[in-house]
C-alpha cells in the first residue's frame, strides 16, 4: 500500500505504508485507518491516522477503490501510546486533536483480483 500526496509535502514519491489498525471515530465505526511507514522507508518513520475525504467517511464504503483521497493527521509518540491503550477498550473512538487535518493525501492500495474483476465488469 502506498501513501502519497499531490501536494508533495517534500515527498518525491508515494511512501510504502502498512495498515496498523482500522479505528472507530466519533462519527462512525471504521472511520479511521492508522498507517505506518517504518524508519527504513524513504523519508523515515511516519505514523498517520487517515480517513476518506468527503462522505461517507467510512473505509468499508471504499472497499472497491484502488485509490482513496484522505485527510491525514500525523501521530506523535504520545498519540500512539494513547491509541494503543484505547484500542484495548471496547468503546474506544479516536478523536483528532484538531479539526483540520495536517495533510491531504491519497492511499493507493493497488489493484487486487477482486477490485480488478469488479472494475472490468463495471466497464462491460
Amino acid at each position: 500500500m502506498k501513501l502519497g500526496s499531490v501536494e508533495h509535502y517534500g515527498w518525491d514519491q508515494p511512501r510504502t505504508v502498512r495498515l496498523v489498525a482500522v479505528v472507530d471515530g466519533p462519527h462512525a465505526a471504521g472511520e479511521f485507518a492508522w498507517l505506518q511507514a517504518d524508519a527504513s522507508s524513504a523519508g523515515g518513520a511516519l505514523d498517520v491516522m487517515v480517513r476518506p475525504r468527503g462522505f461517507p467517511r467510512v473505509w468499508t464504503d471504499h472497499a472497491d477503490a484502488d485509490r482513496v483521497d484522505v485527510e491525514s493527521w500525523t501521530l506523535a509518540p504520545t498519540d500512539i501510546v494513547g491509541i494503543e491503550r484505547g484500542l484495548a477498550l471496547p468503546e474506544y473512538a479516536w478523536q483528532p486533536g484538531k479539526e483540520l487535518p495536517d495533510q491531504w493525501l491519497f492511499v493507493d492500495r493497488g489493484p487486487t483480483p477482486k477490485r480488478r474483476r469488479s472494475g472490468s465488469a463495471a466497464r462491460g
